[in-house]
């Protein structure tokens, strides 16, 4: 019911931390240390915490103790304060840490509380004071664990107030979509749709691309590999044909664009996951804890996402993780982008033109989404008029906070690029 570990890393986190990362000890009680000394060298650091711009500076902190007469020999703290420094803690990870040591907090208390349960059965007292008091310490303790939810409404007023007169940039994407949509939003959930093969794994590559050039982005990829996806990027950006960069047969003049199109690569601010058995809460521990702040995430895609816990059907499956995708976006401020496959369905039907419906195996996916667009291309089914530029129909079927409409943008087949 303790972790002296975990509290270790907590104060090494606080430590490393500046003023902005370390603001998590503000609403944090000293009691979710178990350890003496530990829970003292945190209440230091709280202290000195308002006062200090950048990071707490251990010389400081030990001389702060030593004032407060904290038991033991100059050697323990300092011993002790190179231990915690010695594990190099991400900042991040400090309020996933924290929350971990409250539910500690809150075993321990249940512990003593059931020990105290335990001597009232064993005396012979007034049953009904020992409920009372028993009942006086199950709410106390629910109200520590229990986050405060409700906020009066004048707590948010002024930053919207602030906010008015100032326009609200949307990230674009590629032009034509954008003139319907007008770009996406932080904090929304892009649905990409479409059947195998008609180009949903492009689009979102093309989008990653456009998009990491002063966006930071996040790409995971549960089909292709990380290699896959270069190749595609090079590609795209060397117009070298997808099949010939793992050929032999490359002009000079062809190498040259691929090896532009490498060092074009290396500075865009596009970070990979292959990952084929990765689940929606790791995805979401990935941004919240990364040290790099994200703006975009893409998924490739939503049907290849492990399932969290046990499900009653796949329908139920699929309607949590759309829902966990929602929630992601807007408790990190980020824009999520997913694809997603379509019903088998579509092909039994005389009008191939996806529709809202066809969203495979939930409801819950156009419910969820603030926007979605379904992919049709006319070549998938009549191979006749497959070309090397063919057209894709996007249909923006659904956009909860603009126009709805089709766009159609060409797809050149020989390196995926669309426009």
């Amino acid at each position: 019911m303790h972790n002296i570990d975990l509290e270790h890393e907590v104060i090494c986190g606080l430590l490393l931390a500046d003023p902005e990362d370390r603001k998590v000890i503000e609403d944090t009680e000293d009691d979710i240390f178990y350890d003496d000394l530990n829970r003292e060298i945190f209440k230091c650091i709280k202290e000195m915490h308002p006062y200090v711009d950048g990071k707490i500076d251990t010389v400081i902190l030990l001389e702060k103790l030593k004032e407060k007469g904290i038991k033991g020999e100059k050697y323990l703290l300092e011993g002790k304060l190179l231990d915690i420094l010695y594990r190099f803690v991400s900042p991040k990870v400090l309020p996933y840490h924290i929350n971990t040591l409250k539910k500690l907090r809150i075993k321990r208390r249940l512990f003593e509380l059931s020990k105290k349960i335990i001597a009232m059965i064993e005396d012979d007292t007034d049953l009904n004071e020992d409920i009372k008091k028993i009942e006086e310490e199950l709410i106390e303790l629910q109200k520590k664990y229990n986050e405060k939810k409700l906020s009066h409404i004048k707590e948010d007023l002024a930053e919207v107030y602030n906010n008015i007169g100032e326009k609200i940039v949307p990230i674009k994407t590629i032009k034509d979509i954008d003139e319907i949509t007008g770009g996406i939003n932080k904090g929304e959930f892009i649905i990409v749709g479409a059947r195998p093969s008609v180009g949903k794994s492009a689009l979102l590559i093309n989008l990653a691309y456009i998009l990491s050039k002063d966006k930071n982005i996040a790409f995971f990829s549960l089909e292709m590999s990380k290699k896959e996806i270069i190749y595609r990027l090079i590609s795209l950006i060397s117009q070298v044909p997808l099949y010939r960069l793992k050929t032999a047969d490359i002009s000079d003049e062809e190498m040259d664009r691929i090896k532009n199109a490498c060092i074009e690569i290396s500075q865009l601010n596009i970070y990979l996951c292959d990952n084929s058995s990765i689940k929606i809460s790791e995805i979401y521990n990935e941004i919240k804890f990364s040290d790099v702040k994200f703006d975009i995430v893409f998924i490739d895609y939503l049907q290849l996402l492990q399932k969290e816990g046990k499900a009653e059907n796949r329908v139920s499956e699929i309607t949590k993780i759309s829902r966990d995708i929602k929630v992601m976006a807007r408790d990190l401020d980020i824009a999520i982008i997913v694809a997603s496959q379509l019903n088998r369905n579509v092909e039994n039907k005389v009008e191939k033109r996806p529709q809202l419906s066809d969203l495979r195996e939930s409801g819950s996916l156009e419910q969820d989404a603030d926007q979605v667009w379904l992919l049709f291309r006319e070549d998938y089914y009549d191979k006749s008029k497959r070309k090397e530029i063919v057209e894709v129909e996007i249909d923006i079927a659904k956009n909860r906070n603009g126009k709805i409409g089709v766009v159609k943008i060409p797809l050149y087949l020989k390196n995926l690029k669309f426009g």
